[in-house]
């Protein structure tokens, strides 16, 4: 288990820019021929409650060690509450 945890400043078109805070724990999992997994939930809402910027976002992903630096994901995230998403994506990290 791991959790993120976060602030931030937030710029809206034609709003003034406010502070936000996320949390965000979740699950990674290593699985077997360079695999693995992660499912995590992120809660994130405006310091300031006149701003109402409150969302939910359930995320899974799972990825492939390409190399030992080297690794590529698809993942989706569902996002609820001040706006309503579905993303589904790919990605390519390079760590070093």
């Amino acid at each position: 288990p791991d959790v993120c945890l976060a602030v931030g400043q937030k710029q809206k078109s034609g709003v003034e820019s406010f502070g936000y805070y996320s949390i965000e724990p979740g699950v990674n999992a290593t699985l077997p021929a360079g695999f693995s997994a992660r499912v995590a939930y992120r809660y994130r809402d405006a310091f300031n409650d006149a701003n109402a910027d409150q969302s939910r976002t359930l995320r899974a992903s799972v990825g492939y060690s390409l190399t030992k630096t080297d690794k590529v994901s698809l993942g989706y995230d569902r996002l609820r509450g001040d706006g309503a998403n579905n993303t589904t994506y790919v990605a390519y990290t390079r760590s070093f």
